[in-house]
């Protein structure tokens, strides 16, 4: 069996997301889900501002979304938007103590 050689376009993902004009202005799931590649570890972690550990641990408790593809992991922006709209909450206002 032959492995299939992918070649990557290593474009900077603010780029990527900033070439569509109208996701200027979207929400964050919006913008993640408006991309239509796989998301690495680095992106994900950029754009979640969290550390690449933080998402590798999500990934090793299977607390999110992914693709491994040998040793690599990726992330289907879809389903980590929904995975993202599922971990949202609304803030509710405060009520003042009696």
């Amino acid at each position: 069996m032959t492995p299939i050689k992918v070649q990557h376009d290593h474009a900077d993902l603010s780029q990527t997301i900033s070439q569509n004009t109208s996701l200027t202005s979207a929400s964050l799931i919006d913008q993640i889900a408006a991309i239509n590649r796989a998301i690495t570890v680095p992106e994900l972690s950029k754009l979640l501002r969290l550390g690449r550990t933080a998402i590798y641990d999500l990934v090793k408790r299977q607390a999110i979304p992914y693709i491994r593809i040998g040793y690599n992991v990726r992330f289907d922006p879809a389903s980590i938007a929904e995975w993202l709209r599922s971990k949202s909450s609304s803030v509710l206002p405060r009520t003042p103590i009696r």
